[in-house]
């Protein structure tokens, strides 16, 4: 707990202390850096997920748009249509 002392000549104030309220300030300051670290590399990581994502659905979309072509001139075949309906 805390402890009160006097402040300015006067016994039990009705605030903390001085140097109680500079430690949680700067208690909280610690707390605040290391959320802000924390939610930098949370949204790194989802930042390089959603990119390898978007890499990949760009990739599905031209195998998609391949196997349309292909399959205008001749009929897919069973492999390429399990892939499909993946």
């Amino acid at each position: 707990g805390s402890q009160m002392r006097r402040t300015n000549g006067k016994e039990g104030g009705g605030g903390k202390d001085l140097q109680v309220l500079q430690n949680e300030y700067k208690h909280m300051q610690v707390n605040r850096n290391a959320f802000a670290n924390e939610s930098e590399l949370v949204l790194r990581k989802q930042q390089t997920t959603l990119n390898k994502l978007r890499a990949e659905n760009e990739t599905l979309k031209t195998d998609v748009a391949r196997l349309q072509t292909r399959s205008m001139t001749r009929p897919i075949n069973s492999f390429e249509q399990s892939q499909l309906d993946k």
